[in-house]
């Protein structure tokens, strides 16, 4: 094809475009006082750059672009986009690749991809952005994947790996020699629980500012691996239930999710408890039962009426945050003093003194009781505060560490103002992580912390503390509601308490 015909035919968008066509087809280019000389063995074309411009697409035909993105995307390699040797196999297929070389920052920025076949051209950043919204890997082979979900494993640069696609690109996970799990994850500190669950296979829900991350081990990576909703096949909702926050976190757990009020696929409303398969790819209903739809659109105003009383308006949440900030906080200066002495910071010490802190004298001794203090330590905090603390033998230090873990052992149900303060916290935040952390470190919420929540959290958050801390379920009995129908003996009749389905069915409508 001559270069005069290319003017009228190929869409480009610009003379560099022009010159990549020209390039392509073998024309040799001269550049004189804004005219362009090409040549070639058997054309030659003098046409100044307005003259090209004018011939310009700035909006290409979209048809004709993404049949030919969609094509290249099946076949092109990414890995050797810049090799001189990939451009020969490549114009096999009527493509051919013009590199810029360093004219431009971003790398996908410099080539243009000429399509002589559907004579048309675009950026090599434009072929992998449509690659990225479409699942297109660009290995080569033309692997094109769903996103968020992992593949399988490939070979990447030589080595063994996986690949997911994301909104914000192509993320690669290389296999790793040997599984190690880490003592945190995202800045959260993993508990023994949760470490034992990642190297049996389970998944553990960390909760975060972003939302909830879902963590398992891939076997075929020896690495900790983020999941996805997707891939563990933990859906949005389930019957026309949307699931909430602390109904993943059960569900990846392994616990069930009881008294839910669905649609099956047939339009009928029923009641059932749903859990995860034993393979985790999808989830299972056990005690199904019918109810009639105008019970269980009675049971959803009730429900709905209920979450209204619980909603914080945001100009009451704000007014209520603004006072607790022009509320002065309390230091606990006997705390700090403890904490600097435990860490041998005599300059936390010195900073105290200066800031006009006087212990007293019960503080001081009691110091010595807590905490190992040597002679060193007992003379700087003398000349500082004016009482020289107990300092205690070695053997006394050992018994005193002996009766603490004795005594962590006989308290497994411990409770404190202060853990009451933690638990609601973690309640309030939906952070169940600290939750079985908590529970792990022995605390039991007591009955009337339970029932100061009943008010202002929602019924599935309840279900999840009471699952983690192996609580019974409480719920006024305010009637029955028959779920069977037909006929059936009067001691068969399946009955349930409205209450306990109300209170168990669902949050977050």
């Amino acid at each position: 094809m001559k270069l005069q015909e290319v003017l009228s035919e190929y869409q480009f968008r610009n003379v560099g475009q022009f010159r990549a066509i020209a390039e392509s087809l073998g024309y040799a280019q001269e550049y004189n006082k804004g005219i362009l000389h090409f040549t070639r063995s058997d054309d030659e074309l003098r046409i100044d750059l307005e003259k090209i411009r004018s011939y310009t697409k700035h909006e290409p035909e979209m048809i004709r672009l993404n049949s030919s993105m969609d094509h290249v995307c099946t076949f092109f390699d990414r890995e050797q986009s810049s090799s001189s040797e990939y451009r020969d196999i490549l114009k096999k297929e009527g493509i051919d690749i013009v590199n810029w070389g360093d004219l431009k920052d971003d790398e996908k920025d410099r080539f243009t991809i000429i399509d002589h076949k559907n004579k048309i051209c675009y950026t090599g950043k434009e072929l992998y952005e449509y690659a990225l919204q479409n699942g297109y890997i660009l290995d080569g082979k033309g692997t094109q994947l769903e996103k968020g979900v992992m593949s399988g494993l490939t070979d990447i640069g030589g080595r063994t790996a996986k690949i997911r696609l994301t909104e914000n690109g192509i993320s690669v996970f290389y296999r790793k020699e040997a599984l190690v799990i880490p003592d945190s994850i995202y800045g959260k500190k993993l508990t023994k629980k949760q470490k034992d669950d990642l190297v049996n296979g389970n998944v553990i829900v960390l909760s975060s500012k972003k939302g909830d991350i879902m963590l398992q081990v891939d076997k075929d990576l020896n690495s900790v691996i983020v999941r996805s909703e997707k891939e563990l096949s933990i859906p949005a909702q389930i019957g026309g239930y949307k699931l909430t926050a602390a109904d993943k976190y059960l569900l990846a757990n392994g616990y069930s999710l009881e008294n839910k009020l669905m649609r099956s696929p047939k339009g009928e409303y029923i009641i059932a408890d749903v859990t995860m398969t034993p393979d985790k790819k999808g989830y299972q209903f056990s005690n199904i039962q019918t109810i009639s739809e105008t019970k269980a659109k009675e049971l959803l105003q009730r429900k709905l009426e209920e979450e209204k009383e619980h909603v914080i308006s945001p100009e009451k949440e704000q007014v209520e945050e603004q006072e607790r900030m022009k509320k002065p906080t309390a230091r606990d200066l006997a705390s700090e003093l403890k904490e600097a002495v435990e860490k041998n910071d005599y300059e936390k010490m010195a900073k105290l003194k200066e800031e006009g802190y006087k212990p007293s004298e019960e503080v001081i001794k009691g110091l010595g009781q807590e905490v190992h203090i040597d002679s060193k330590q007992a003379i700087v905090i003398e000349k500082l505060f004016g009482t020289k603390p107990e300092v205690q033998k070695e053997e006394e230090i050992v018994q005193k560490k002996e009766e603490n873990i004795e005594n962590v052992n006989k308290a497994e149900k411990m409770s404190s103002p202060e853990l009451d303060k933690e638990f609601k916290n973690a309640v309030e935040k939906g952070d169940f992580v600290k939750l079985s952390q908590l529970k792990e470190q022995g605390y039991h919420p007591s009955k009337e912390v339970m029932q100061s929540l009943s008010n202002t959290t929602p019924s599935n958050t309840i279900i999840a503390v009471q699952k983690i801390f192996g609580l019974k379920a409480v719920s006024n009995t305010m009637g029955d509601v028959k779920l069977a129908h037909g006929q059936q003996s009067t001691d068969r009749d399946l009955k349930r308490p409205i209450a306990n389905t109300i209170n168990r069915m669902f949050s977050d409508l």
